[in-house]
């Protein structure tokens, strides 16, 4: 689909282009395109594939000289006999890696800004375009994803214009968005510059500067309620929690809270998103003398006795350490799955020191609790066990009324993908970043100033009760 550079050689998809200039091509386009710009258009793509220039190339040159030009051009890909064989060349031209250095190479740095903003602004006009006959629709969320890879943000923005998503979606799309979020927890330029394109017209007079600070936030709140939501019905509320953390995380939570009405989010979002912000956490992100300090006491807490009373386990967990014990545990989660419509599973792993020294081992022990009327604990020996381990994983990870939850699970879901089965299109690490993608962790979701909150400083901020980890080898 690209080549090695991310640039996508125009050579195969030129003929397609060539075939809608002309008569035809001026009459699809209206008055918006005059016979002078069919025949330069006609001409820039004949001498860029004489020359074997990228697509990438084509779509920045054709911007900066004139941008209609350029929408024509994408909407020849569009349109037509282009449309099957154009889309996931258009896409993976428009990554942001592709076009930074398509104008790297253009010399066109001074202008990068308007530049971009008037590309993607014609590529997502183009992909909701009526006149294209909705080229989106015979590809499945997964090849647009891997088409616009590793450009998340975009291919987030595609998966939205194109609809119909299901919870069949949910791993491509929540890897996704996994990655959205911490690019913009990042600060993410492109986040940042996409969303004065596709939610600046909802800035309203005399609240421009709260939603200049804000923009990125909305654009996520955006992608949430329409993207999100469809994949994961259920918890989809724990992704509007993660935005507005980062929102908070950032001193941004007020702002965001008084241009929340201007973003035309849906009216379940609002309102859980109104309690959130309006709630204490947001006084701890800002700077005030009154809470100087909070960040240093938190941060150090793993150098310290917790001073709250102690957290105490309702459920005394019970070692599993063969297959036949393991088949038990998976009997129970079975029922307690059919008579609940929602259950949470808590992951976590231990490696010991031979993991330490090779990351590629899968995790020693696995701890999974469940949380019901009557809490469940389970401490699993996951090296005599590991292919049954693997079964039970998978069945958890695809059960449609099971939420798993992790604290800091990035290197967890690394060793946890050792034990499941891998996916041949995916590879194990593929593996091991749905999985992340599919456990909330909590260490991302709940609100602390600064860097993400330490294990210790959790319970202490919300349940007021601190946690025994005088045998606990690290914070986090």
């Amino acid at each position: 689909m690209g080549s090695g550079n991310g640039n996508v050689q125009v050579t195969r998809v030129i003929d397609c282009l060539l075939a809608g200039a002309g008569d035809e091509a001026e009459k699809s386009f209206g008055d918006a395109i005059t016979s002078g710009r069919v025949v330069r258009l006609q001409a820039a793509l004949e001498r860029l594939s004489a020359e074997g220039a990228g697509l990438s190339i084509l779509l920045v040159a054709l911007t900066a000289e004139d941008k209609i030009s350029a929408r024509a051009l994408m909407r020849l890909v569009l349109s037509g006999r282009a449309a099957v064989s154009g889309v996931c060349p258009l896409l993976n031209a428009c990554r942001e890696d592709c076009l930074a250095q398509a104008i790297s190479q253009q010399s066109l740095a001074r202008r990068q800004v308007p530049v971009l903003r008037d590309l993607m602004g014609a590529l997502f006009l183009e992909l909701r375009s009526e006149s294209n006959s909705f080229p989106l629709d015979p590809f499945t969320p997964s090849v647009l994803a891997e088409a616009a890879a590793p450009d998340a943000a975009l291919a987030m923005e595609v998966l939205n214009i194109r609809g119909k998503l299901g919870v069949a979606d949910a791993m491509v799309v929540m890897s996704l968005w996994e990655n959205v979020l911490e690019a913009a927890a990042q600060r993410s330029s492109r986040i940042s510059e996409l969303a004065w394109i596709l939610v600046g017209k909802l800035q309203q007079v005399g609240r421009q500067k709260q939603f200049a600070t804000c923009r990125s936030w909305a654009v996520l709140l955006r992608w949430v309620c329409s993207v999100v939501r469809h994949v994961d019905p259920l918890e989809w509320c724990c992704s509007l929690e993660a935005v507005a953390s980062l929102a908070m995380r950032s001193g941004h939570g007020q702002q965001l809270l008084e241009v929340l009405d201007d973003l035309a989010l849906c009216t379940e979002a609002v309102a859980a998103l109104r309690l959130r912000l309006s709630n204490r956490a947001d006084d701890l992100c800002q700077d005030s003398p009154a809470k100087e300090g909070y960040h240093a006491v938190h941060a150090s807490s793993e150098d310290r006795e917790s001073s709250w009373p102690l957290f105490e386990l309702r459920a005394v967990p019970c070692w599993v350490a063969d297959s036949d014990a393991l088949a038990e545990v998976a009997k129970e989660l079975e029922r307690i799955a059919e008579e609940s419509s929602t259950i949470r599973v808590a992951l976590d792993s231990e490696w010991g020191s031979e993991g330490d020294l090779d990351k590629s081992l899968p995790p020693s022990v696995l701890q999974l609790a469940v949380d019901v009327d009557a809490p469940k604990a389970w401490v699993i020996d996951a090296k005599r066990t590991s292919q049954e381990l693997g079964v039970m994983l998978s069945w958890l990870l695809k059960h449609p009324r099971v939420r798993l939850i992790g604290f800091s699970f990035r290197q967890d879901a690394m060793r946890i993908s050792r034990l499941l089965p891998e996916v041949s299109d995916l590879g194990q690490d593929g593996v091991a970043k749905l999985l992340e993608a599919k456990v909330h962790d909590l260490q991302r979701i709940l609100p602390s100033q600064g860097s993400w909150p330490g294990l210790g400083a959790v319970p202490e901020e919300q349940l007021g009760l601190g946690l025994d980890k005088r045998l606990q080898g690290s914070e986090r």
